[in-house]
């Protein structure tokens, strides 16, 4: 109950920062506005951690609450989602984590650099270089990641039991054979058929 009640929580602070995001940068406060918008995505992580923590028995509480308080494993997860997403193929497991894990590096230094000044070979690196178009570029991807965990858990109360039993045989799947699995849920995440995920699990 707590950790489904966490996801709740995080995803109205998630609309909340972004929100304020909205403000920021339609007032002309680009890099705040970005770092909120990337601290969004991050809130929808812990969210999102918090139901799978329900769901997978195999979480542990050390490993919950260390990627729960690390900001790079929680933009990893979103950025894992993004990846899983988009257009380009997925060849194998580790491509994935490795993309997944770049972009949230991406991101969380891109997070800091709209908060503070940097100094870097040489050079000052100003919050007021992050401009217009980046801040409103994350603002529309958090907004769609938003939109779309959302939409996957409208009913969550009602088919908690079923998403035990799914959840439960994707993640045997991707821990037998992770390669398959992550083609497969990239496949049907695009929209595509479901035959290669529901012959793994």
């Amino acid at each position: 109950d707590d950790l489904l009640a966490l996801f709740r929580a995080a995803m109205a602070n998630a609309h909340d920062l972004l929100d304020d995001a909205q403000r920021l940068v339609d007032a002309g406060s680009h890099p705040r506005a970005h770092a909120l918008a990337t601290l969004a995505l991050e809130e929808q992580s812990k969210g999102q951690m918090g139901v799978l923590a329900a769901l997978l028995p195999e979480i542990s509480p050390e490993h919950f609450w260390g990627d729960f308080r690390d900001h790079q494993s929680k933009l990893s997860m979103v950025h894992a989602y993004e990846v899983m997403t988009g257009s380009e193929p997925i060849e194998s497991s580790g491509q994935w984590k490795t993309e997944a894990k770049g972009r949230s590096a991406s991101s969380q230094a891109q997070k800091l650099r709209g908060l503070y000044v940097d100094y870097r070979k040489g050079g000052i690196l100003l919050p007021s270089q992050i401009g217009e178009r980046a801040a409103r570029k994350q603002i529309k991807v958090a907004r769609k990641v938003l939109t779309d965990v959302e939409r996957a858990s409208s009913d969550l109360d009602e088919v908690f039991p079923m998403l035990t039993a799914v959840v439960g045989s994707i993640f045997h799947a991707a821990w037998a054979e992770p390669d398959a699995t992550s083609a497969a849920l990239h496949e049907a995440m695009r929209g595509g058929s479901l035959d290669a995920l529901q012959e793994l699990v």
